[in-house]
């Protein structure tokens, strides 16, 4: 009996797909982190580092900072990234197609800024500018760069993948099936094939020559509709390799019918081997045809590319001739033989050549061949010299002189032995023999040995078809980017880590997931449930019928529990942590938590004003500026009649010891609250409750912060998309710079090294639970 293929879900929807609006909200977050860092970060460098020179003001707004003008510079050019689609799905995760996006996104930032100058007649400073988009451009390559390597990580272990429906042919669906599964860091995986062959009902399964668990694929035939088939794959993209099948309106029948499932759909013109650049759409007629420009082997052998190779090898010798002495000489002292080796090679045309390469080999191993990877330093033949230089490509330096003679190119095919040209077809032979060989290629990118001979011809052939100085450029910065991440980066990454990583739980704050799915910081709980469940959650520690404290954290209070011990006794004694800063909320659900929600201090004042009126809660409110509290009261019982609320008189204190408190303790006495809101400031209100928890009476006491501000509408709250962004601190750093900006500006950044430490060491029973 095989299998069983039965749908157990319906057409999947983006929502559905948990990994998908997961890394949109990352990438979000990180864009958004990258450039207020970078918008501040100029600004601090400019005007406050003492370096500028300047005046924080913008010429043609009097009374405008450019700390302001760093705000919406970073919203603006967040909403245009957004506004070009860069976090579309089809972007993220591909590095040139980001790099493009975020050129672009920059490119209209700048004529944005230049007509908003012109039109309000206002000028910022240049070195400011500069200084944005110097420092934001690197940062947003780099904050997308590091989720792409963890989005590449969790797709080579079969995760965060679309899963693909194919429609066609069962060879092609094969042929696509293949291909995906030997590349998963693209991110697709077939998970049912629909062909219109009615016998495809009575094969069922599609098999794969794999010795993977699952080498079989559904396979769905013309007895079924092609959305059963969707169903039945659970898919959430459609791959179209023969749209034909579907008969002459088929494809636009079908591309209707999944956009109202939110699936994705691709075709595919079944060309392999052809790069983009020679691919282009042309309508003709209102029908859709791919035109393929004729390979390019001409130009890749041409002159330009011979008169700019010899060029910059010439620039290289003279430049790297310290380095290429240095080597010789340490060559030499490795052992005996010869400095250089010559291998006979076949260049353009079919000319033999010598090929140059320093020794890395012990006396009598050359004759056994050489060590092609870059990554092999342990092989017996290799001298210790010789397998430093092999790690790091510098053995090939000398390659430089056969370029200089015009024998070789920079950038070209692998060179061959005349035995390895033999094994080649003889067309493909020829083809290679239209250009030089290369010191690079694509082969060294991958960072080893080409396994096959097949292989290796592939990629040479596609090279020479495919050929354009942007693609020799391409694979001269992914090899020199390589070559100097294994040099310098390495170490400095890996340093860094450590930094991040040390500590013990009670000295290194992070955010974890423990085996159960739920959200820790450090060892203390997080409630990270629905106003619902809060609700209960108040009811469970009203019916305690003792003191009780409930900690709304954000990330102020979150910096002070790793450096301050006051907050660590806060923290112990508190009965309930509720998330409150929206960054907290966010780094929460980037670890994979599930249905987080955000409680702040502002927001729960007048909602359980709003439910003691069902509930017959007692609710007290202390705290704020003279008058604050009893207007905040007035504006509550008006918005909700039948709430019983009051406010208590809070004397300025002369320290937490101050006995004026034990007045506030016996009128709170008097009446008798269930509930006490504390809005001192954290952490002030939550460390006068433990200073006289003994002799408080028995309620939840919550430290709310400004929320009496908010609620006596002394202070104006973001707007809700401000709020839902976690935007919020700019709006109140706006409000009040001078009061805000240490906080926000100075100490805010520290929770950096918090997500980082909290996305890099993740424990095994988070690991457990999410895999």
């Amino acid at each position: 009996m095989g299998p069983d293929i039965s749908p157990s879900t319906g057409p999947v929807a983006p929502d559905a797909v948990p990994w998908r609006s997961r890394y949109r909200r990352k990438v979000a977050v990180v864009d958004l982190v990258a450039l207020l860092a970078a918008a501040t970060g100029a600004w601090l460098l400019r005007f406050e580092s003492g370096l500028g020179g300047e005046v924080d003001a913008l010429r043609g707004a009097a009374g405008v900072s450019h700390l302001v003008l760093s705000v919406v510079i970073a919203l603006l050019w967040w909403l245009v990234l957004a506004w070009i689609q860069s976090r579309d799905l089809i972007v993220v995760g591909r590095s040139l197609d980001e790099l493009r996006a975020i050129a672009r996104a920059t490119a209209v930032m700048v004529g944005l800024l230049g007509s908003a100058a012109l039109l309000f007649a206002v000028t910022p400073s240049r070195g400011y500018l500069a200084g944005v988009f110097g420092l934001g451009v690197p940062l947003l390559l780099l904050g997308r760069g590091l989720l792409r390597r963890g989005l590449q990580r969790q797709r080579q272990r079969g995760r965060s993948q679309a899963r693909v429906l194919v429609i066609g042919t069962l060879r092609s669906a094969r042929r696509v099936a293949r291909t995906f599964r030997t590349d998963p860091v693209q991110g697709y995986q077939v998970t049912g094939v629909w062909t219109p062959d009615s016998a495809a009902d009575e094969e069922s399964l599609l098999t794969l020559p794999t010795d993977e668990p699952r080498p079989w694929i559904p396979v769905l035939g013309s007895t079924h509709e092609v959305l059963e088939a969707v169903a039945v794959a659970a898919a959430d993209t459609v791959i179209v390799t023969d749209s034909e099948q579907l008969g002459p309106d088929g494809l636009s029948s079908l591309a209707w019918s999944l956009e109202s499932l939110g699936v994705d759909l691709l075709v595919s013109p079944n060309v392999v081997g052809v790069a983009p650049p020679r691919i282009s759409i042309r309508d003709i007629s209102n029908v859709p045809y791919v035109h393929i420009e004729s390979p390019r082997s001409k130009a890749a052998a041409g002159l330009r590319k011979l008169s700019l190779g010899r060029v910059l090898s010439a620039v290289a010798l003279v430049g790297l001739s310290p380095l290429l002495a240095g080597i010789a000489l340490g060559v030499r002292l490795s052992g005996p033989g010869p400095v250089l080796e010559r291998h006979r090679r076949v260049g353009a045309g079919g000319t033999p050549y010598s090929l140059h390469q320093f020794r890395i080999t012990r006396p009598g191993a050359s004759s056994m061949g050489r060590p092609e990877a870059l990554d092999v330093t342990d092989d017996p033949r290799l001298t210790r010299f010789g397998a430093f230089l092999r790690r790091y490509g510098l053995d090939e330096l000398p390659q430089l002189f056969n370029v200089l003679r015009g024998e070789m190119s920079l950038i070209g095919p692998r060179p061959l032995s005349p035995e390895q040209y033999a094994s080649i077809p003889q067309a493909h032979a020829q083809r290679r023999l239209l250009v030089r060989p290369g010191v690079m290629g694509v082969w060294r990118t991958t960072g080893e040995t080409v396994p096959t001979v097949e292989e290796m011809t592939r990629l040479d052939l596609e090279y020479v078809d495919n050929w354009s100085l942007t693609s020799d450029l391409g694979i001269g910065l992914l090899l020199a980017r390589r070559l100097v991440s294994r040099f310098f980066l390495l170490r400095v990454v890996r340093r860094w880590q450590a930094r991040l990583l040390a500590g013990s739980p009670d000295s290194a704050v992070r955010l974890r997931l423990d085996a159960r799915g739920e959200v820790r910081l450090n060892d203390y709980p997080l409630f990270t449930g629905s106003l619902v469940a809060l609700l209960e959650k108040v009811e469970d520690l009203l019916a305690l019928r003792r003191p009780t404290l409930m900690v709304t954290t954000n990330v102020d209070q979150i910096l002070d529990l790793e450096r301050q011990a006051k907050t660590v006794d806060v923290y112990d004694a508190a009965d309930v942590i509720v998330l409150d800063g929206m960054p907290v909320v966010q780094l929460a659900r980037m670890l994979g938590a599930d249905d987080v929600h955000r409680h702040t201090g502002a927001d729960l004042l007048p909602l359980l004003a709003a439910e003691s009126v069902a509930r017959r809660w007692r609710i007290a409110v202390m705290g704020g500026a003279d008058d604050v509290a009893q207007r905040a009261v007035a504006a509550l019982r008006t918005a909700h009649p039948g709430t019983t609320i009051d406010a208590v008189d809070f004397p300025l204190l002369d320290g937490l010891e101050d006995p004026a408190s034990l007045k506030v303790i016996e009128d709170l006495r008097v009446l008798d609250p269930d509930i006490v809101f504390v809005c001192l400031g954290a952490p002030k209100q939550e460390l006068w409750y433990l200073q006289w928890r003994e002799l408080l009476p028995p309620a939840l006491y919550i430290g709310a912060g400004a929320a009496v501000d908010f609620a006596a509408q002394q202070v104006t709250r973001a707007p809700v998309v401000l709020q839902r962004l976690g935007l919020e601190w700019t709006w109140r750093l706006a409000q009040e710079p001078r009061r805000l900006a240490g906080r926000y500006l100075a100490k805010g950044p520290r929770f950096l090294w918090v997500i980082g430490r909290s996305l890099l060491r993740r424990d095994g029973a988070q690991q457990d639970y999410r895999g």
